[in-house]
Order: structure tokens, then C-alpha cells, then sequence
């Protein structure tokens, strides 16, 4: 039986006779990450598709109009926005010479949403420490 490398997990998996162009295997979060990537292949290239997309989320928001309020209550005192130990990286940050201890750095990213509401990106680095290579001048 042939065998291919799943696309999410990167693990072999017997291909399916029936399925001969099957890239990912039955785990189901390997199925999750399948429907998450059709999922925003189609919005991106249906418009109808984004346009019922859109007009459902409207509709479950009118039928639905305390719902976050509700659920933010529930929830109890909100979470910080930001880890207490870390700190917003700088200009000067660079992962040649930088503390291995220092702990993790984000960078915000603020662009404007749909109907004037704000979106926020947030990308967070981890410092790892280097590998140790037969080129330890990498970093100079």
C-alpha cells in the first residue's frame, strides 16, 4: 500500500485507493487544520462565499446582541493583555548576543478592520539559544 507524508503532521500515512490525491491523514486535528486551510483558500478566492459568510455572522450578531457582554461577565476579571514577565522588544533586539533569560518579546501591528473596528495583530518571539555549529562566527 502506498504511503504519503500528511501536509499537516508531516507523518507517513497509508494512502487511500479511493482517495489517490489524499494529503492529509485521518487525525482529527490533521482534519481541523485540512478545513481550516480550505476555509481561507475559499474566502480568499470566492466572493459569493465571503459575502455568505459575512451575512451569517451579522445575522447570529443581531439574533445574539448581549452575547459577548454575557460571556465577558461569566468569564470574571478579563486577563491581562500582556505576559507580566515579558517586555516589548526594541530596535535593538537581535538574537546574536541577546539573554538567553530574557523571556519572550511580541511586536503589535494595528491596521483598520471591517466597519471601522481596529484590528490588532500580535506576533510573539521566543528566544531560543543557538545551536552549536562548527561556525560559531555566524552571528558576527
Amino acid at each position: 500500500m502506498a504511503e504519503m507524508v500528511c501536509a499537516s503532521c508531516n507523518r507517513l500515512f497509508p494512502l487511500r485507493p479511493q482517495s489517490p490525491t489524499q494529503t492529509f491523514c485521518s487525525d482529527l486535528d490533521c482534519q481541523r487544520e485540512r478545513r481550516r486551510r480550505w476555509n481561507k483558500a475559499k474566502l480568499a478566492s470566492d466572493p459569493d462565499y465571503r459575502a455568505n459568510q459575512l451575512a451569517a455572522q451579522q445575522a447570529w450578531h443581531a439574533r445574539n446582541p448581549g452575547y459577548w457582554q454575557t460571556y465577558r461577565r461569566r468569564r470574571g476579571p478579563e486577563t491581562p493583555s500582556r505576559p507580566p514577565d515579558a517586555s516589548p522588544a526594541n530596535s535593538d533586539a537581535s538574537f546574536c548576543g541577546a539573554d538567553a533569560g530574557a523571556g519572550m518579546y511580541w511586536m503589535e501591528i494595528r491596521t483598520p478592520g471591517v466597519n471601522g473596528h481596529a484590528l490588532m495583530w500580535r506576533v510573539e518571539l521566543t528566544l531560543k539559544p543557538p545551536r552549536l555549529t562548527a561556525n560559531m562566527n555566524a552571528c558576527k
